[in-house]
């Protein structure tokens, strides 16, 4: 899912920016960035656990199932929420496009 969060976060705050929606634009971009934080905090925690790993090569999705498994559960949450949260506002943007 790496980077949806973050393009439709990103997407949503362009079109609430254009669309002389300042605050809004504020909140979508700031669901944007709380997504691709938590999902490079994600990423760097299950690369570490697959570091220990004798075979791992270092391709970007060479994990297995116990390294996500190291991945925080609450950084996991944050990352469902903010995508959510940002999901929420393409909605929000999209609407007032239409309306």
């Amino acid at each position: 899912m790496g980077f949806l969060g973050p393009a439709i976060g990103a997407g949503a705050a362009w079109l609430l920016f254009t669309g002389d929606a300042f605050w809004l634009g504020c909140v979508a971009a700031a669901f944007a960035l709380i997504s691709l934080w938590t999902w490079g905090i994600m990423h760097n925690q299950a690369t570490e656990a697959a570091k220990r790993r004798l075979g791992f090569r270092g391709d970007f999705f060479d994990f297995r199932a116990s390294e996500i498994a190291a991945v925080s559960d609450k950084l996991t949450v944050l990352n469902f929420f903010s995508t959510f949260g940002a999901a929420v506002m393409m909605g929000v943007a999209l609407l007032r496009i239409t309306a």
